[in-house]
């Protein structure tokens, strides 16, 4: 086996091709975990927004919108790659559908990673700050708007 560590750009390269996952073993396994994460997802989804209490409870907002955003993704990102790991090309390949799925593929993975950074300060908030969307006014602010809160 043939490796090498490039210490500038902190990358290990291997030359064995042992390593390699096929693309039809990742168009399996992406397969197989769409489908069940698809399958979660509406599971969820469907019984925080059935219910009004889930719907309208605070702590559910963000995940509500992640789980959209994730639903995007697994609808029509992840069968993208499935069509290139099947195929090993792209198609229709036009410069709108790349940029389609350069804006889903990248917008929303970004997206979700600042969402669930907000989550967790909107969680600490809510449990251990609850004085701070206790009114109207102040869910607004500090819920809705997003507002600073230093104590």
């Amino acid at each position: 086996m043939n490796s090498s560590w490039d210490n500038s750009t902190l990358t290990w390269y291997s030359t064995d091709s042992d390593f390699e996952v096929k693309p039809i073993l990742s168009f399996w396994l992406f397969l197989i975990f769409d489908v069940g994460a698809i399958i979660c997802t509406i599971f969820v989804l469907y019984h925080l927004l059935s219910e009004r209490q889930a719907r309208n409870a605070l702590h559910n907002h963000i995940p509500i919108i992640l789980l959209f955003l994730a639903s995007a993704i697994e609808w029509i990102d992840i069968p993208f790659h499935l069509q290139y790991f099947h195929t090993g090309i792209v198609y229709p390949s036009t410069p709108i559908l790349c940029l389609i799925w350069w804006f889903i593929d990248w917008g929303f993975y970004y997206t979700i990673a600042v969402l669930l950074v907000f989550a967790s300060f909107e969680r600490h908030i809510l449990i251990f700050h609850s004085h701070l969307v206790a009114t109207r006014r102040k869910r607004l602010i500090f819920h809705y708007i997003k507002g600073e809160t230093a104590d």
